[in-house]
């Protein structure tokens, strides 16, 4: 049987953005899945540091096999959680997988942008890790830094989502958890070919970059 993946998704009452995540969710390809969310508007969860949250997700999904990272204001293509799967399960030593670099996208300017990370680093909302790994090692109770924290010493491979088409967008609005801003850190890098692919596939375009792909696949 396919390993049990539970996708954890914090949301603080984003009705848009939870529909979206919840439609690429199910999208997804791999079958064995669940979604769970959590509405952190409302006590006790209000204000609580994100390390914290996803500590308590974790924990309720104590039937499952695998944790992803499912942010409510992300986009994934239909096939991450079958990649990733293969991915974690292809050495019995790996702990965790994730995307080194992802897209980003400023839905108030119509801007996307490459985020690029450290050698090894897996930047935090595309998150894939075992359970078990997280039993011996949770998340620290702060919002800043708490994916870095979490791998610190875990044996990980990293992968791009920056492809045709692109595996992961993440959506820049302003009210975002991460305090990272694009235009502060060399990290950032703009890509004005990709403002219409990532604004087409988070629902700000009349044609879908997948549907495109899986068009042209087809003739």
């Amino acid at each position: 049987m396919l390993p049990k993946v539970v996708c954890i998704c914090p949301s603080r009452s984003r009705p848009r953005f939870l529909a979206r995540a919840r439609r690429c969710f199910e999208s997804q390809t791999y079958p064995n899945k669940r979604l769970y969310v959590l509405n952190t508007a409302f006590p006790p969860f209000a204000g609580a540091p994100i390390g914290t949250l996803r500590n308590v997700m974790v924990q309720s999904a104590d039937d499952a096999d695998i944790i992803a990272h499912w942010d409510d204001d992300d986009w994934s293509c239909p096939w991450r959680l079958a990649e990733q799967v293969a991915l974690l399960t292809s050495r019995r030593s790996l702990q965790a997988v994730g995307y080194q670099d992802m897209l980003f996208y400023d839905s108030r300017v119509g801007h996307s942008w490459i985020y690029r990370g450290s050698p090894g680093f897996i930047i935090g909302t595309s998150l894939m890790y075992w359970r078990s790994t997280w039993d011996t090692k949770r998340f620290q109770d702060t919002s800043e830094g708490e994916d870095g924290f979490f791998q610190d010493g875990l044996y990980k491979l990293t992968r791009s989502a920056v492809t045709q088409p692109p595996r992961m967008i993440a959506e820049i609005h302003g009210a975002n958890t991460w305090g990272k801003i694009y235009g502060n850190s060399n990290e950032f890098q703009r890509t004005e070919q990709w403002d219409a692919p990532c604004a087409r596939e988070l629902g700000y375009g009349a044609v879908r970059l997948v549907d495109g792909l899986a068009a042209r696949l087809s003739t």
